[in-house]
């Protein structure tokens, strides 16, 4: 489904592109978790006014009070969890509702909300935030699956297809080089804001292919820029579907677990005395 595009606010013209099914899901939770929110700010409200009757205005619970809310998903839930972030924290208004009072959960938890999304898929693109940490393991297919990623995969298919027996090889091979343009391009192109990508803080971990040792951790995309953004499109080929026999294997989220559980961190050592 083609990204649609979202007005940010009244006040100004910004627009954001966001996966309308997932926008829709992510208005859907909010709205169904905020019922356990309006019950647990009423019964706070009345276990203050129990114990302290002469409480005043000044005194009552303010929303920087209230708990902060996290948030962690992943595959589909974890893009659903991170628009829903988004809207939270308000930077995305609430999808088109018929409750009048959907409106007031944007911006409801504003610098109190936080996302972990663990393999999900480009989702949102147009905003940049620091309180949703997204996490890529080795060649998931999931995080590189966009709607503009897979008719690219259908058109580079099709040419394959139709070189026949000796074009295919020549065509899969040419493939690597086609991907390395297309990503390069991509992250210097001014209308990227009509692509969807992985929303938030990207971090992509390489799993250790021989002898099951650590992992490293990469962070990729955003402003970044420098190394990480050239090794983001050129060796890890993430602006793109590029086939491997992990692709699927890499999404699971035993294989999440797995990979963060070998991340070795810079300055951190592995001994256990």
């Amino acid at each position: 489904v083609p990204p649609i595009r979202v007005k940010l606010n009244r006040q100004s013209n910004e627009m954001a592109s966001v996966s309308e099914p997932l926008y829709r899901l992510a208005g859907t939770l909010i709205r169904s978790v905020g019922q356990v929110i309006d019950l647990n700010d009423k019964n706070e409200e009345v276990s203050d006014n129990e114990s302290d009757s002469e409480a005043t205005n000044d005194t009552q619970k303010q929303p920087s009070d209230r708990p902060a809310i996290h948030i962690v998903g992943h595959s589909l839930s974890g893009a659903v969890g991170a628009l829903a972030a988004n809207i939270l924290d308000g930077r995305l208004p609430m999808p088109s509702s018929e409750e009048t009072s959907a409106t007031r959960w944007s911006g409801f938890a504003r610098d109190r909300v936080s996302a972990l999304c663990l393999g999900c898929p480009p989702c949102i693109s147009g905003i940049e935030v620091d309180f949703v940490t997204s996490v890529i393991n080795g060649d998931d297919i999931v995080p590189r699956s966009s709607y503009s990623t897979l008719q690219r995969l259908y058109g580079r298919t099709e040419r394959s297809i139709k070189g026949g027996i000796l074009g295919k090889g020549v065509g899969w091979m040419s493939d690597a080089a086609r991907l390395t343009v297309t990503g390069l391009t991509s992250r210097s192109s001014k209308k990227q804001d009509a692509h969807l990508a992985v929303p938030g803080r990207v971090y992509l971990i390489r799993p250790r292919r021989i002898g099951g040792g650590s992992s490293s951790i990469h962070e990729v995309g955003g402003s970044i820029g420098g190394r990480e953004n050239f090794r983001a499109a050129v060796l890890w080929q993430l602006n793109d579907v590029l086939l491997s026999k992990s692709l699927w294997k890499h999404h699971s989220q035993s294989s999440y677990i797995r990979s963060l559980d070998r991340v070795q961190l810079k300055g951190f050592s592995d001994d256990t005395d």
